[in-house]
């Protein structure tokens, strides 16, 4: 019976992953909805790179890896590449190294702190 639960709760996993990486954070009639899926710790410091568009981003979440914050069209989350309008790319723009964000997805909230920006 624990193989079925843990599957079933690898499925629903990989669908929210694909939802913070893929679907669009802005929508024309609600565009308030991104703050309803972003909190942030942590003031800009002057030193520190902030994430921008075409940003190498090093995050710790379950695990860590890395993404490059790209425009819409250029987005590819096959490859790394994740669009400042999902969720998690709206959440990153203006971070800077040690800042934490928390994205709520379908109900379900991930936590990511981010290591090390590269522009």
């Amino acid at each position: 019976m624990f193989p079925l639960v843990s599957s079933s709760f690898r499925q629903v996993d990989q669908r929210v992953w694909h939802h913070l990486l893929t679907t669009t954070a802005f929508s024309a009639t609600r565009p308030e909805r991104v703050a309803d899926t972003r909190t942030c710790s942590n003031k800009p410091l002057p030193n520190q790179p902030t994430i921008r568009i075409n940003s190498l981003i090093v995050l710790q979440a379950r695990e860590r890896f890395s993404v490059v914050l790209t425009l819409p069209a250029d987005a590819n989350p096959d490859k790394h590449r994740i669009s400042v309008r999902s969720p998690l790319g709206a959440a990153l723009l203006g971070l800077q190294a040690g800042d934490r964000c928390t994205v709520a997805v379908e109900g379900i909230r991930s936590t990511f702190t981010v290591i090390q920006v590269i522009h």
